[in-house]
């Protein structure tokens, strides 16, 4: 089964794109429209509170395709996968929607609950595959043979996270060889991928020769923790670290 893959457009302005670009995770209308004015990328919108793809209400979701410019990406965390049941809510003028591996403990679990949410999702919005570093913790396949599995099912976005948030960083759990490795399988398959999981900027050079398409950021550009509220001097430091990495 080929899933249909949204703005095209979008794609390909990835796909040419020589920096790193930014997702920042926004858990309010104010944080959105900070997120969108700072020139974030993809503004991504969860409830830290509820998890690692912590769903917010849909309300939140529809004030935030108001609010933005057509330019500006939307994306909705749906929670888990096994969970997530507020799939068809998702504006159609959102860009992305991913729902996290958690409690699907094989490919073939995972792969069904795609199926699930992707008959939910409007057509437009794209598909974005999770991959959680610590899969152990969260009961659920390895990042390999995720993206694998993403490959084949023709989804184009790719991103790794972390499940447990203890301080803890993707790379704390999975070596840059490995993650090498993933960045290399993702592009041979034409997806784009993103690196998130508590990434700290002072941290930034163990991943940054990984050259990933997107960063995804919460804990690092707020105030205190994930759950803190979002920072624009934060998000300004990340943008200008992001733009030296050419």
């Amino acid at each position: 089964m080929q899933y249909p893959l949204g703005n095209m457009n979008a794609v390909d302005t990835d796909a040419s794109r020589r920096t790193t670009g930014l997702l920042i995770s926004a858990t309010n209308l104010a944080e959105v429209v900070l997120a969108a004015d700072r020139g974030v990328d993809i503004v991504d919108i969860k409830d830290p509170h509820r998890g690692a793809l912590g769903a917010a209400d849909p309300q939140l979701w529809r004030a935030a395709a108001e609010a933005l410019p057509p330019h500006a990406r939307l994306s909705a965390a749906l929670g888990e996968a096994t969970e997530a049941a507020s799939a068809a809510q998702v504006p159609a003028r959102f860009a992305f929607a991913k729902a996290g591996p958690a409690g699907s403990a094989t490919v073939d679990r995972l792969t069904h609950h795609w199926h699930r949410i992707r008959d939910q999702l409007p057509p437009p919005v794209q598909q974005v595959a999770v991959a959680y570093a610590d899969h152990e913790a969260a009961d659920c396949a390895p990042p390999e043979a995720i993206l694998a599995a993403a490959a084949r099912r023709g989804l184009r976005w790719f991103l790794i996270d972390t499940f447990v948030k203890d301080g803890r960083s993707t790379l704390d759990h999975l070596d840059v060889a490995r993650l090498e490795n993933l960045a290399r399988s993702a592009r041979q398959a034409d997806i784009r991928w993103v690196l998130a999981g508590s990434l700290r900027l002072d941290e930034a050079e163990r991943w940054a020769t990984l050259r990933p398409h997107f960063v995804g950021l919460r804990g690092d550009v707020c105030e205190r923790s994930r759950t803190g509220t979002l920072v624009a001097d934060r998000v300004e430091r990340w943008k200008q670290y992001l733009a030296r990495l050419e």
